[in-house]
């Protein structure tokens, strides 16, 4: 049951005017499919969450050094961090993991800035008076 919004919308131009069967064929699904989609209004289905990693991580070696790196010396940047990994892992890092690399330290930092926040925010009950 995978079709696109765009043949869920010809689905249902065409279920008004003509039969399930027909409207299917014209929109490029199975009678099963338009079957589905007719009785959920032409709603689409929602993708469920992901709560895998679709490629293994790169990193999985180094991260501790990196992350101790990065307590080291906030202000590190990834072209930085890969270039020390490529000097000191020869071979193994390429320049297309640069991207990866990025978004870790902005993770990190965003971590850490929530977490300095909520040390700091007042947690208060509605309707109660301090």
């Amino acid at each position: 049951m995978t079709c696109t919004k765009e043949q869920i919308r010809k689905f249902m131009k065409y279920r008004k005017t003509l039969s399930l069967e027909v409207a299917a064929a014209k929109a490029g699904m199975s009678e099963n499919t338009a079957r589905r989609y007719s009785k959920m209004g032409g709603k689409c289905l929602p993708k469920p969450d992901r709560d895998y990693r679709t490629r293994n991580d790169p990193f999985a070696v180094v991260w501790e050094q990196l992350d101790d790196m990065l307590k080291a010396d906030a202000g590190l940047e990834a072209k930085t961090l890969l270039e020390w990994l490529q000097e000191a892992y020869p071979g193994q890092f390429k320049q297309s993991h640069l991207r990866t690399l990025q978004r870790v330290p902005t993770k990190q930092s965003s971590f850490l800035r929530t977490s300095a926040l909520a040390c700091r925010v007042k947690v208060t009950t509605p309707g109660a008076t301090s």
